[in-house]
């Protein structure tokens, strides 16, 4: 019986799984329109003050929550962000601020449904963009003198393929202000009048500059306390801190700026030689004002 052989042949086949390359997430810009914020702060506004500039955050869609950060970096170099405490510098002083990113106040556009928030800022994963807003917030309340507040910092987005963004200026304008304020009363009461006499309680008022200031004092009666609905007056100077002044309607005291912005001031007045005149009440009305005296 003749043998059967079988000729028995393999092929070995490689077979390739196709996997998609994991996506990377990549920023390729973060700027503020214009390069800088510039503000206007007022010491005496009792509200912080807060400015909105528009945020433009350029992302792929491979962007999610957990890829992307804005963080602000110091201009000055480094790869740490600094958080969003900044100090604003001038020769005059610091002022200290807040500045942070936030959520956007524009519509999201059409077609970006897997749109996703980073932290307050939202990035469109469409590819494209989305405007939304860095917030600045300057604490009210602080004691500084006038002039220009200057800081540079960079802005970035921390994602996976490192960080992209842009330089911004800030600058805040601190203005000169000067303020009054009502202190111990309005009525100074100089009791029964003689030569050289004072009220034995002057009145008080508080100041509030930032600045060198002046006090001007005014008249009604052209510094005479009148006896009231008849004839007679009796001169008098008005006191500032117990010194006299003299001159014309208008009487003048200067004061330097006092660290802490805020002085008490005492007002009194000093009668003159008394003539002989009617007994009755003798009266006033003085006004006070305060301006900045910009010329010291």
């Amino acid at each position: 019986m003749k043998p059967v052989l079988w000729l028995l042949a393999a092929t070995a086949a490689t077979f390739g799984v196709s996997r998609p390359a994991m996506a990377e997430c990549e920023v390729t810009s973060v700027s503020v329109t214009g390069g800088q914020l510039v503000a206007d702060y007022d010491g005496l506004q009792q509200s912080d003050l807060r400015l909105n500039a528009p945020l433009r955050i350029v992302a792929n869609r491979d962007c999610r929550r957990e890829d992307v950060a804005v963080v602000i970096m110091a201009d000055a170099g480094g790869s740490q962000p600094i958080g969003s405490s900044i100090l604003l510098e001038s020769p005059s002083g610091v002022l200290r601020a807040n500045l942070r990113a936030g959520r956007s106040s524009q519509p999201r556009p059409s077609g970006a449904e897997d749109s996703d928030k980073v932290g307050d800022v939202q990035v469109d994963g469409t590819g494209g963009g989305l405007d939304s807003e860095l917030i600045l917030t300057v604490p009210a309340g602080q004691d500084v003198a006038p002039g220009d507040y200057k800081t540079r910092v960079r802005l970035a987005a921390s994602e996976k393929r490192g960080r992209a963004g842009d330089h911004l200026d800030i600058i805040v304008r601190v203005r000169p202000f000067v303020g009054l304020a009502a202190g111990s009363g309005t009525t100074l009461d100089l009791g029964v009048l003689n030569s050289g006499s004072q009220a034995q309680n002057a009145i008080t008022f508080r100041t509030y500059a930032n600045t060198p200031y002046r006090i001007v004092l005014s008249s009604d009666n052209d510094w005479k306390l009148e006896r009231e609905r008849t004839s007679g007056s009796v001169a008098y100077d008005p006191m500032l801190g117990g010194v006299a002044l003299t001159g014309g309607s208008e009487r003048v005291a200067r004061y330097g700026y006092v660290p802490g912005g805020s002085e008490v001031i005492r007002f009194n007045a000093k009668v003159g030689d008394l003539p002989l005149v009617p007994a009755g009440r003798y009266s006033d009305w003085v006004t006070v004002r305060i301006a900045a005296d910009l010329g010291r």
